[in-house]
């Protein structure tokens, strides 16, 4: 008996890198959650309504117990989006992770591990909040200064994608904020797959990541674009 065939079983080609002419064809015939509902990709920002959030660009991720391989990059690309925040008088929020203890194995409370990035050192004018969780928004009195301030729109980046970032960005949408994300100020690190046999790479694990997001939770592009958004009230 034949096995049944459907209208882009041949587009899969199980599953397979080799032929990347029908893995394209294949990708275009898919469409996200936010296009499915008719999301229309942003073009210009309200400064007064949006607000930067770089969140764990912590020492721990640079010269810790957790250094991460793209981290450098993601935070050079950070760095630059605080300095157009800042020109653009678009608020910037640093969240940092610390540990409830002084002898936590990770970001443990008053030690230089739980210090920012020299590259985003916090400026007067930025907001500095500490958070215990994954999620900037638990626990945390992100949420209240945001809605204090009027704020809609986020742009969300940090360490790590897979889970602070994620987190965040999920919680954003929930609570109603506009969230985007630029992917390439964004960084994570190997992981042993769930079922221990292998290794998700940090690529690959990134790339699941930002793709999850943009599904539903996000607008996903790189800081360039962000950078060449139109600013209007």
């Amino acid at each position: 008996m034949s096995k049944p065939h459907s209208a882009t079983s041949g587009l899969r080609s199980p599953g397979r890198r080799d032929n990347p002419s029908i893995q394209e064809n294949y990708a275009m015939t898919l469409k996200t959650l936010r296009r499915i509902a008719g999301a229309i990709p942003t073009t210009a920002l309200n400064p007064a309504r949006s607000a930067l959030i770089l969140i764990d660009f912590q020492m721990e991720y640079f010269t810790g117990k957790l250094p991460l391989p793209d981290g450098q990059r993601a935070v050079a690309n950070a760095a630059k989006l605080v300095d157009w925040a800042d020109r653009s008088s678009i608020p910037v929020v640093h969240v940092g992770h610390a540990a409830p203890s002084p002898v936590s194995p990770l970001f443990p409370s008053g030690s230089e591990r739980i210090a920012f990035h020299p590259l985003v050192t916090p400026k007067p004018r930025h907001q500095c909040i500490t958070k215990t969780l994954p999620s900037s928004f638990v626990k945390t009195r992100l949420d209240a200064w945001l809605r204090a301030n009027a704020i809609d729109t986020l742009l969300i980046c940090g360490l790590m994608t897979h889970m602070c970032v994620e987190s965040t960005a999920r919680n954003a949408l929930s609570l109603g904020y506009k969230v985007l994300v630029p992917g390439d100020a964004c960084a994570t690190r190997d992981l042993p797959a769930y079922d221990g046999r292998s290794v998700v790479g940090h690529q690959d694990l990134q790339r699941a990541s930002l793709t999850a997001l943009a599904d539903r939770f996000a607008e996903v592009m790189d800081s360039n674009a962000i950078l060449n958004l139109a600013l209007a009230p």
